[in-house]
């Protein structure tokens, strides 16, 4: 079809159509509400008459009190909630942030909508490492099985209940470890298959 023959009827019908894959789009990005990435509530790119702003009301997450207030733009219509990370940063009460990304209801009072922030200002750090442990699989002639465990950050030892064990181990019960005593992070600790 040429250029010059397309109407003008024909012509809105189209971009309608494509205006609306944009915004089924944003809708069905936002299925996911993973933690650890926006909702796909919020475009990038606002969609006319698709899109509206949300007020923010940020709350002391340890005294409950209103510290701040802000709003988020190009929020979906359809959008029932929106993650922390859709939040930009200078919206923040200055030194304030989440402890841990969380998807938020879109709340709706005086026919307009809010979400509602708990924020700190505690930064906490990772206070634990992983290391490897050596496992000696005694259903299997005392095969080496390399696998971790997570302890404290400045730990010389391991405690068994702190080592992952392979899925379907369990440890040698003839060893008689202690869950709780510190053993040494070399030591190669017996396990068997489970009912081996």
């Amino acid at each position: 079809m040429r250029l010059d023959m397309i109407s003008r009827r024909r012509f809105l019908k189209s971009a309608g159509v494509a205006a609306l894959a944009v915004a089924a789009a944003g809708v069905l990005a936002g299925c996911d509400g993973g933690s650890n990435s926006g909702s796909g509530n919020v475009t990038p790119a606002p969609v006319p008459g698709a899109t509206e702003d949300v007020n923010i009301i940020f709350f002391d997450d340890e005294t409950s009190e209103i510290i701040g207030e802000g709003i988020l733009k190009n929020v979906l219509k359809t959008a029932d909630h929106v993650n922390t990370n859709d939040i930009p940063e200078d919206q923040f009460p200055e030194g304030y942030h989440v402890a841990k990304p969380k998807d938020l209801e879109i709340r709706v009072k005086d026919d307009k909508k809010y979400i509602y922030v708990f924020v700190t200002d505690v930064t906490y750090t990772d206070i634990s490492k992983k290391v490897e442990i050596t496992l000696r699989d005694m259903s299997n002639y005392g095969a080496v099985i390399k696998t971790t465990a997570t302890v404290n950050k400045d730990a010389t030892t391991v405690m068994p209940k702190e080592i992952e064990l392979p899925e379907g181990y369990e440890f040698y019960p003839e060893s008689n470890y202690k869950m709780d005593e510190g053993y040494s992070l070399n030591m190669e600790f017996a396990v068997q298959k489970i009912g081996g």
